[in-house]
């Protein structure tokens, strides 16, 4: 039978190392509140949510140095869905930073509405030095989705290097970057396509 959660964490640090693997949870391989999550190596695959399949981060910080989160997906029949959208299907974020210095965000095809590798919203802070986020798509951002406050405190996100190439959405708008209501920057990573920058 499928888990709640592969690990979670509320006030407090995790750390996920080489050779680990996070797999067939039903609501998020990682879920983190108000907490700090190192990524240094290992995998988070084939887990599945309402939002953020992968990992889900609400009001906490995720530092993403190595490994691999690919091919977890959102569906309806997830242990916290409660008919709610479906966003990130690699990564969660809502009023949280994340921060991508190496590894790959791959492969989250499935269910997905918002962020087909990764859904940053709100206050939400997305920086990326290095690493690979390809091959995911969605309705709308197939590989990264930022949607800040209309009337308020944007999203961020600041690109110093990386590559986000390769993703879709089936509506045409933000293949690799969707950034709405965000403060964008990209100083050196390659992207193929940003909507509406």
């Amino acid at each position: 039978n499928q888990a709640q959660h592969g690990v979670k964490v509320t006030e407090a640090s995790f750390f996920l190392e080489k050779n680990t693997v996070i797999t067939n949870c039903a609501n998020s391989g990682v879920y983190i509140t108000s907490a700090d999550f190192t990524m240094n190596g290992g995998t988070i695959t084939k887990n599945t949510a309402v939002s953020g399949g992968g990992v889900y981060v609400l009001h906490g910080t995720f530092v993403m140095n190595n490994g691999s989160i690919t091919a977890n997906k959102l569906s309806d029949d997830s242990a916290s869905s409660g008919g709610a959208n479906k966003h990130g299907g690699g990564i969660y974020i809502q009023n949280g930073t994340f921060t991508m210095n190496g590894g790959s965000i791959t492969n989250h095809t499935e269910g997905i509405q918002q962020g087909g590798g990764i859904w940053v919203a709100e206050t939400g802070n997305f920086k990326m030095v290095n690493g690979t986020i390809t091959e995911n798509s969605a309705e709308v951002g197939g590989g990264v989705y930022l949607f800040g406050r209309e009337n308020g405190d944007k999203a961020t996100c600041t690109l110093e290097g990386g590559t986000i190439t390769g993703n879709s959405s089936t509506n045409a708008s933000g293949a690799d970057i969707y950034a709405e209501n965000t403060t964008f920057t990209n100083n050196g990573a390659t992207v193929e396509s940003v909507y509406p920058q």
